[in-house]
């Protein structure tokens, strides 16, 4: 989250390991708000690339802030870039930062200033990288990775070291064993399977 060209989008091509977002110098260039699933220690989690938060008179661009700020609203972990080099603009986004909330000063191979602390963020993590450098993008993997196995009940992995994980991925797999053995006699009762084991991996 953040101002328009602060480096949210090529962060976010780093941290999901493709281009999935365009990069491009002109301000406004992310309208709609992009997500991408992936695994992090273990854990399944949604990342998100959205627009610029800023006021703006061109009315996609406009709804495109609207979904930002929706989606940002019911984020479990945000992270508020600011960018580096420009140190004096003005962020309007500092008015709905809460604490706890991560800052990332971008671009930090080209600036030398320090990172001011946005609003009141008491608990929040902050660190300056360069979204470009391996090294630097590795470190906010983990930083993550690290806060999930904190957030979401410790540090070993979660896939199938608890017995409800176990129960889970053991009915998931009798549902596809039944869709295998009934396939091709009866599309109804496969559907119903396929539908059985994607609830029980849901639970993993």
């Amino acid at each position: 989250v953040g101002l328009p060209n602060v480096g949210k989008s090529s962060l976010f091509n780093q941290l999901v390991g493709r281009d999935a977002a365009i990069v491009a110098p002109i301000e406004g260039t992310t309208r709609d708000v992009i997500e991408a699933p992936v695994i992090l220690g273990g854990y399944r989690v949604v990342l998100a690339d959205m627009a610029g938060l800023r006021n703006t008179s061109d009315p996609v661009e406009e709804e495109g802030v609207r979904r930002a700020k929706a989606w940002a609203a019911g984020a479990d972990l945000r992270l508020w870039l600011r960018d580096l080099t420009r140190p004096d603009v003005s962020d309007p986004t500092v008015e709905v930062c809460r604490p706890g909330d991560w800052i990332i000063g971008t671009k930090a191979d080209l600036a030398q200033g320090t990172l001011a602390r946005m609003g009141d963020l008491d608990g929040g993590w902050q660190t300056r990288l360069n979204v470009n450098c391996p090294d630097d993008v590795e470190m906010l993997s983990a930083r993550i990775t690290a806060h999930l196995a904190t957030v979401l009940g410790g540090r070993s992995f979660p896939a199938t070291t608890r017995s409800r994980h176990r129960l889970a991925l053991a009915a998931g797999i009798e549902a596809l064993t039944r869709a295998i053995d009934v396939g091709r006699r009866s599309p109804e009762l496969f559907g119903e399977d396929l539908r059985l084991a994607a609830r029980a991996l849901e639970r993993v």
